[in-house]
């Protein structure tokens, strides 16, 4: 079903000139962050309903999370496990905004992994 639409071109190349001026901006504020970053790239609707290859913009998020020690989640998986029908119903029909349930969706996603990163930093504070 690809139709080979790549919505976020920029993200095909590590060095290319839109991606390395965002990447220095998230890399500027994960290095100023005095807690820990969890990042989490909320997918294009192109991607959620399987017309587009994610694997550009996946990469180069994995790359910036690896090399600056931040976490990662990308949500996608988890969206792309629901039926299609209940892919539709995440955003509006005319507007690529999530609706209600597509909020629902990202934060069902995020429950794992932030509880995780809470974790994680209770652990740390209570170590100190």
């Amino acid at each position: 079903k690809l139709t080979h639409y790549q919505p976020v071109p920029d993200y095909e190349a590590r060095d290319n000139p839109k991606w390395v001026l965002m990447r220095a901006i998230f890399e500027a504020w994960i290095k100023s962050s005095p807690v820990p970053v969890l990042l989490v790239p909320i997918p294009f609707f192109t991607f959620v309903e399987g017309d587009s290859d994610p694997s550009a913009y996946q990469a180069r998020f994995r790359e910036l999370a690896a090399e600056t020690g931040c976490a990662l989640h990308d949500p996608l998986p988890d969206l792309m496990s629901h039926s299609p029908e209940d892919r539709r119903r995440f955003r509006f029909q005319l507007d690529p905004h999530l609706t209600s349930e597509g909020h629902r969706a990202i934060a069902e996603s995020l429950r794992d992994p932030v509880r995780h990163l809470l974790s994680e930093c209770r652990t740390v504070e209570g170590a100190s």
